[in-house]
């Protein structure tokens, strides 16, 4: 049975618009990260179709740890069926390569194995959380999705970033101001080959530095150096853990460390292709 509910302080037009359209798609089963978008999408399916929905997370390198685990305290939470798989991107050479449409290999695997085990579980349908701002950025992977058929309600309904964290805060969801976590791949640089040990090492890093009050980071890799980026306001606080941070880089060949004294900059290893 659906469930009604109400965004007292928003338009409720998309809102609305979304859940007739999940209604009419019968069962789903969503391409979950634990993220904003992601669970925004889930919970209004899960209201919409009960039962008929599935979350379905693929645990590899690439996923930082923590992700993972807000997806697995997320799903139990809203009682929603959870499925992990772990179907490696590393072990695709082209996405192993690193090249700049890398997301495209990454995603045509996975949208394969999400397609399969939605036909074994007799779900008709894919569901990812892309939005409408995600469209207007370097995002390679959006092909793969066309390819394979994934729907994408949010973006196809103009839902914009700011307004699903309006309606997740609205509606309690403990996702509505988590910062974005995208794969760990995308900390090393376009063109030089991913390997396991350098994910688990900026996994790490991040975790730590994390661990010291600053929520907002990104430990990008360019060749034997690691470039930390935090929002501006922090950059002075994590001068004070650079060398530690170093120590933990050190066994995957990094020799110097840097802060951007600039700060954080969402995607600014995609800013050469773009």
């Amino acid at each position: 049975m659906e469930v009604e509910r109400s965004f007292k302080s928003l338009n409720m037009d998309k809102v609305i618009a979304l859940r007739k359209q999940l209604r009419e798609l019968k069962g789903v089963l969503v391409a979950y990260s634990g993220g904003v978008d992601s669970t925004f999408l889930l919970s209004e399916a899960r209201n919409v179709l009960g039962e008929k929905v599935i979350a379905c997370t693929n645990a590899t390198s690439s996923t930082p740890k923590r992700q993972l685990e807000i997806a697995q305290r997320i799903t139990r939470q809203l009682g929603i069926r959870h499925r992990i798989i772990h179907a490696e991107e590393l072990q695709v050479k082209e996405y192993a390569a690193n090249p700049a449409n890398r997301c495209y290999f990454c995603k045509n695997s996975l949208y394969a194995n999400l397609k399969r085990i939605a036909q074994e579980e007799g779900i008709p349908n894919v569901l990812d959380g892309t939005n409408a701002d995600d469209l207007k950025e370097f995002r390679p992977g959006r092909k793969a999705a066309e390819e394979h058929g994934i729907k994408s309600p949010l973006a196809e309904l103009g839902f914009t970033k700011n307004e699903i964290r309006e309606y997740s805060k609205e509606n309690d969801l403990p996702t509505w101001n988590m910062p974005a976590s995208p794969c760990l791949a995308s900390r090393i640089q376009h063109g030089t080959p991913i390997q396991k040990n350098q994910l688990i090492a900026v996994d790490e890093a991040e975790e730590f530095i994390r661990s010291k009050g600053m929520p907002i980071v990104r430990v990008r890799m360019l060749g034997h150096e690691a470039r930390i980026e935090v929002p501006k306001q922090d950059v002075k606080k994590v001068i004070e853990h650079q060398s530690h941070v170093k120590k933990l880089l050190e066994k995957i060949g990094i020799t110097r460390v840097s802060v951007n004294p600039e700060g954080y900059c969402s995607g600014s290893m995609n800013e050469a292709l773009t």
